[in-house]
């Protein structure tokens, strides 16, 4: 008799310390604000993908095109599941060594991105959420050559695409209209521009 009372005891102790942790994460965990229009902005480390034949189809002996990149985006959510969303991005420089052979030529070659997008959310617990987007994507390179030596400077061929780009990532509400986010975004490969990747962190925020 005193085991049975005891194992009921320990039940009841269980079932109220999971509806006390329950009820604290109800009240503790911000209420989310999920209609309306957002705003955001990320920064991390971008990867353009450079190869060595990209500038005028002259070869270099190497490149470098991994650094520091962002985007600035703004959408509409239309509820937690759906939201169509416009960005903005800008990568690092790729840089070409030794162009066509000739020792001091180098090249630049800045890429910038416009992007629209439908962004799928999954809310995982309150406040707290994964999601994915898909949609198209603008690449816009522009570039400059340099010779060392003999001051000379010619264009590289601007080159500019449309393309897919994919996201995934993950957000938290820190308030209800502040998201803490991370995330990595791909642009597909063109014939003329090279794939971008980007994994970055930022903060958006939503005015419903």
């Amino acid at each position: 008799m005193q085991n049975k009372f005891s194992k009921a005891a320990a039940l009841l102790a269980i079932a109220t310390l999971g509806f006390s942790v329950s009820s604290y994460a109800e009240t503790k965990a911000p209420q989310v604000s999920y209609n309306g229009f957002y705003i955001g902005a990320q920064g991390g480390y971008s990867n353009v993908h450079p190869d060595t034949s990209d500038p005028n189809n002259a070869s270099a002996s190497s490149v470098e095109g991994q650094g520091v990149g962002g985007t600035a985006y703004a959408g509409y959510e239309f509820n937690k599941f759906l939201a169509l969303e416009g960005g903005y991005g800008i990568y690092t420089r790729a840089r070409y060594n030794r162009v066509g052979g000739i020792s001091g030529a180098t090249g630049r070659l800045q890429e910038q991105t416009g992007d629209l997008v439908v962004k799928g959310i999954l809310p995982i617990v309150k406040g707290f959420g994964v999601y994915g987007k898909g949609g198209v994507g603008y690449v816009d390179a522009r570039g400059e050559m340099s010779q060392i030596g003999e001051n000379r400077n010619f264009s590289i061929e601007n080159e500019h695409a449309f393309t897919g780009v994919f996201a995934g990532g993950v957000e938290y509400a820190i308030t209800p209209n502040l998201n803490i986010e991370a995330s990595w975004t791909h642009y597909l490969k063109t014939s003329n521009t090279n794939a971008i990747d980007l994994g970055a962190v930022g903060l958006d925020y939503h005015f419903g």
